[in-house]
């Protein structure tokens, strides 16, 4: 069982490794041609800078193709598969209440919170069993309403034998109404419920693209999967720009240390992350355009990149 969780774990590891171990390898190569005098060896003999770069930035290009092949086809579903090992591994006993027991948010457009709990449930079924569902305006209780079973039909939740308490806004109970059938108001389909129970990072971009369509619809937050949606293919040419950063930080003049190089590309690589996730965080609260929020890293660091290579280049 150890080997399949760390096999389905390595698909992930790779795609954060790539794009710093280009930068690594594109620094120390041509840190290695500048203390070797190559570099103006080959501007003697007529090759440019800008040729040189040609095979790194070729290369970069398709280890990008090769990240973003990874992060579409195999990291999703490997990735679900560790989270599954692991908790069937490690934590027998609780990935057994989990399964039985299922939790849901839901924010309303009027300001509601609604939480919903069930026992039992089959999603694939469409029904649920012992459901709480309460509701909430901020931390004041407005509704609590206990049922046997909550079925999926005709497009909505419909709850089955059951009470409903009604709160006043002191939280003292006002009214108490017992039904046998009710429709909870609730949007989550059993295929949104399904869904949620899955990370963005396990998912296709053309299942979050199917989830931000059905989130649309229900008037729900969208906007951070629309960021994971569009770091599905920011992120894999993380590797074009770092090649970019690699090669000028590389071209360093000798007296420089190769550890002091090394210590330059972790800083790199931090400030990028840095960058990265203060645009991602803005993107998910929608402050930014999720597109933006994505690809405006590797476009800072792609334009630093060119400029330092033209400045290395004189």
């Amino acid at each position: 069982m150890g080997i399949y969780f760390i096999l389905n774990s390595l698909p992930q590891v790779i795609i954060y490794t790539i794009p710093m171990s280009i930068l690594l390898a594109s620094l120390l190569a041509f840190g290695r041609l500048s203390s070797d005098c190559e570099v103006i060896a080959f501007k003697a003999n007529g090759i440019s800078l800008y040729r040189l770069i040609i095979p790194v930035m070729i290369m970069s290009f398709m280890l990008s193709m090769i990240t973003l092949v990874f992060n579409e086809f195999i990291v999703p579903g490997c990735s679900y598969n560790a989270r599954k090992i692991a908790f069937s591994t490690m934590a027998v006993q609780k990935i057994e209440q989990l399964s039985n027991n299922l939790l849901i948010r839901e924010n309303s457009e009027d300001g509601t919170e609604k939480i919903i709990y069930a026992k039992k449930y089959d999603l694939q079924n469409g029904f649920m069993e012992d459901v709480v569902f309460n509701e909430f305006a901020g931390k004041n209780p407005l509704r609590v309403t206990y049922a046997d079973k909550a079925v999926w039909e005709d497009h909505s939740w419909s709850l089955l034998n059951g009470k409903t308490y009604g709160y006043n806004p002191t939280g003292e109970v006002n009214s108490l109404i017992s039904f046998g059938r009710t429709t909870m108001s609730l949007k989550k389909s059993p295929r949104d419920i399904a869904d949620t129970q899955k990370f963005p990072e396990e998912m296709t971009s053309w299942e979050i693209m199917d989830r931000i369509k059905r989130e649309k619809a229900m008037n729900l937050d969208y906007h951070w999967l629309e960021v994971q949606y569009h770091m599905k293919f920011s992120s894999p040419f993380i590797c074009v720009v770092f090649a970019m950063i690699g090669v000028p930080f590389g071209l360093r003049p000798h007296r420089s240390s190769s550890s002091m190089g090394f210590g330059i590309s972790l800083l790199i690589i931090f400030m990028y992350y840095v960058i990265m996730v203060t645009f991602t965080t803005l993107g998910n609260l929608n402050f930014v355009p999720a597109f933006l929020a994505c690809w405006l890293p590797n476009i800072i660091f792609a334009g630093a990149g060119i400029y330092l290579i033209k400045k290395a280049a004189r």
